[in-house]
């Protein structure tokens, strides 16, 4: 039985890349479904680092004046953490950022 899962889960995931690597050269909204949200700066970044485990993405970005946070690299929650997978290091992104209940999260993100 746990054979069975564990197959499963990998063929999933498998498939899931495959469509990630079929979209490498199209923009891709990777957190969400939907257009950026409103009221919300877009930011331009660079993937630096994609942690399945924390659910966490670290992205080396331009200011974020709704947060007033200066260019840095920063680690960022996310609102959709299965949507991780589609991000490896250097992809550039456009994302929208705010900080939920003291958390600082990537609400929306979108491959370049």
């Amino acid at each position: 039985m746990k054979f069975v899962i564990l197959f499963a889960a990998v063929v999933i995931f498998d498939l899931s890349l495959a469509h990630a690597e079929a979209c490498e050269d199209c923009a891709m909204n990777v957190l969400a479904s939907t257009a950026a949200p409103a009221g919300y700066p877009l930011v331009n970044g660079i993937v630096r680092k994609v942690d399945l485990v924390s659910q966490k993405v670290s992205i080396k970005h331009d200011d974020i004046p709704n947060l007033s946070m200066p260019a840095m690299t920063m680690s960022f929650s996310v609102s959709t953490p299965g949507a991780l997978s589609l991000l490896v290091k250097d992809d550039k992104v456009v994302f929208a950022a705010d900080e939920i209940g003291g958390v600082l999260t990537a609400i929306w993100i979108e491959k370049r």
